[in-house]
């Protein structure tokens, strides 16, 4: 088992994230680039029951095509490339449970947390307890200088880069934006991987932690 906190510091509110968030789902699950690639959208009502509130249930195959390294793409059969995702959105919490027709052994779920006014110092912002919050390694991301794939970089949508014309004060962002932005908020994301098979359960669960992060 591998557990990841991914904490993100945003330059918006949590109203404005929220917007951003709903336009850019939607956006990416529109975009089909060839190859295997891309997002199928099978289920999207919404929900209500007493584990995960009330908010919006989806279901989405995520084609992984060339997000995997070449010689895993070489071995697996190509038809099973994918994983299926089912997805509790109850903003600002949401839970996301992951599957892979590979393997019955291959467990994934992402756990996230969105906090206003907030500059991702909550110790434990998800609760997690016992074997998770021990294997917990926590990860800051920079949105405007941590590293990006050369696959997922776009210029025009560099936060270091670009320029707002009607918000002058918050683009592009310095090295020193995280401790004075104003509004700001925090993702926190817990993903937690697990795949129990004995020589291969360090290297793939390595693999899907990055590939986690180009989904």
């Amino acid at each position: 088992m591998r557990v990841r906190e991914y904490r993100i510091l945003m330059p918006v509110s949590l109203e404005e994230y929220k917007r951003g968030m709903l336009f850019s789902v939607a956006k990416a699950s529109k975009l089909e680039t060839g190859g295997g690639e891309g997002i199928e959208v099978k289920v999207n009502e919404p929900f209500e029951d007493d584990e995960h509130g009330k908010g919006q249930y989806t279901e989405k195959i995520i084609h992984l095509g060339d997000k995997l390294p070449k010689v895993l793409k070489k071995i697996l059969p190509s038809d099973k490339l994918y994983l299926f995702e089912k997805s509790w959105n109850s903003f600002p919490r949401t839970h996301t449970e992951y599957t892979c027709p590979l393997s019955e052994k291959f467990k994934m779920t992402v756990d996230t947390m969105h906090i206003d006014n907030d500059f991702g110092v909550e110790d434990n912002a998800l609760g997690l307890e016992g074997k998770p919050l021990k294997k917990r390694k926590v990860v800051y991301l920079d949105i405007g200088y941590s590293k990006v794939d050369k696959s997922q970089y776009v210029a025009e949508e560099d936060p270091s880069k670009v320029t707002l014309s009607k918000a002058p004060n918050r683009a592009p962002l310095t090295k020193q934006w995280s401790g004075t932005c104003d509004p700001c908020m925090s993702v926190y994301k817990v993903v937690n991987v697990d795949f129990d098979v004995r020589g291969l359960q360090d290297v793939v669960e390595k693999i899907v932690l990055k590939v986690r992060l180009l989904v």
